[in-house]
């Protein structure tokens, strides 16, 4: 293959490499919120963009002076100006690798974060399961408890409903008691006055 041919060639490879890294951005924007990381991957992006635009123009720049090489070997301007070209273009690649880098990282740690967060979530989950199932226990067993005093309470409040009826009745039987005791000592004490009344009147 011609030298410049394998130039052209090797220069054309960096130009797939930002296309790929462009899709890989917009797939990673695209598949979920991530955040600040998500804000970070934009940026970067945005910084990249502006990048690749004069490695495609050095890449067309390269196809023409290709051209005029063949067309002309002892031009030395133009080669001058092909190597320009591929040292600005190598610094653009280098730099945009450098980027890609750096994206791919934060596009790693930010699905690491993601597992770590659905991991947390998970466990947060089942331990909020655990406590909710014991305050339902506990709601239970309290429940059942406040029915039982409100049984206990129902069955001492008909107890002393009972008793103080039978109170009331035992009251009552023995007012009815005193009150015929009184009526007999009141007959007893006329008995009684009007015998000593006639034992008084025979003394005299």
């Amino acid at each position: 293959m011609d030298p410049i041919e394998m130039l052209l060639l090797r220069i054309s490879q960096p130009t797939k490499r930002f296309l790929r890294l462009m899709q890989l951005q917009q797939k990673v924007i695209r598949s979920e919120n991530l955040g600040n990381l998500t804000r970070e991957v934009w940026r970067l992006t945005n910084w990249i963009k502006p990048a690749t635009v004069p490695v495609m123009k050095a890449a067309e720049a390269f196809d023409e002076l290709v051209k005029r090489l063949r067309s002309d070997q002892s031009n030395k301007e133009a080669w001058n100006e092909l190597r320009s070209f591929l040292q600005e273009t190598f610094n653009e690649k280098n730099r945009a690798q450098r980027e890609y880098d750096r994206v791919a990282k934060a596009c790693l740690n930010a699905e690491q974060e993601r597992r770590l967060l659905e991991d947390r979530c998970s466990k947060s989950a089942a331990e909020l399961e655990g406590e909710l199932n014991k305050l339902r226990s506990k709601n239970r067993s309290q429940a059942q408890e406040i029915a039982g005093l409100k049984n206990a309470m129902t069955s001492m409040e008909d107890l002393l409903a009972e008793r103080f009826s039978q109170l009331q009745s035992m009251m009552a039987t023995l007012l009815s008691h005193t009150e015929t005791m009184m009526s007999g000592l009141m007959s007893v004490q006329a008995a009684v006055e009007e015998e000593v009344a006639k034992q008084a009147s025979t003394r005299m």
